[in-house]
């Protein structure tokens, strides 16, 4: 976000395309970690497959990749902001790699319970990636409010500070809520 203010002279909270979040994570980390960005379901639904075949499992039924297709397309969800891998050693292809993460990025007034909602119906569907992430800038005056919905319903909440120069005397937050597939809602009977 700081660099983005230096660069455009506008204010990145308020002018700052969301997806410039998931690049500069892209470009900080990507040498470190796997991951992709604007990832579409139909990909993520491939390499789920791939993990169950890696942990002897049948691949999805036409029936559960469909549902996945009807879950996004009511959610209005297209494709996923980042997908992270869990890779166990260097140079390791994605398909060889575990689904670690799908992550969501926010910029200004986050709606996380419905954020939170969307990712753990990808996780209730796509049923070998551990953990949903819905990440982003806040201000300052928001992250109480935020920290307690996370912890509230027992995810882990990050939070580091961010400089934007000299654009508003409001501090601003990096956070993430991650949360693990275990938070999924038990099956109606």
């Amino acid at each position: 976000m700081h660099r983005y203010a230096t660069v455009s002279g506008e204010n990145p909270f308020d002018d700052m395309p969301e997806h410039f979040l998931q690049a500069f994570i892209l470009d900080h980390l990507g040498n470190e970690i796997t991951m992709t960005i604007e990832t579409g379901l139909s990909k993520l639904a491939r390499w789920n497959d791939d993990g169950r075949k890696r942990l002897g499992m049948p691949p999805l039924g036409a029936s559960e990749e469909a549902a996945l297709k009807s879950a996004a397309k009511n959610l209005g969800l297209r494709r996923l902001d980042m997908v992270v891998f869990d890779q166990v050693h260097p140079n390791q292809v994605k398909s060889d790699q575990g689904i670690l993460a799908v992550v969501e990025f926010k910029k200004g007034a986050w709606a996380l319970e419905l954020d939170r909602k969307k990712l753990l119906l990808i996780l209730a569907l796509i049923d070998t990636c551990k953990y949903g992430v819905v990440a982003g800038a806040c201000r300052q005056s928001e992250i109480a409010e935020y920290e307690t919905m996370a912890v509230s319903a027992g995810d882990i909440w990050f939070k580091s500070d961010v400089s934007l120069s000299d654009f508003d005397k409001e501090r601003y937050i990096f956070c993430a809520r991650l949360f693990d597939r275990t938070a999924l809602p038990a099956p109606q009977s």
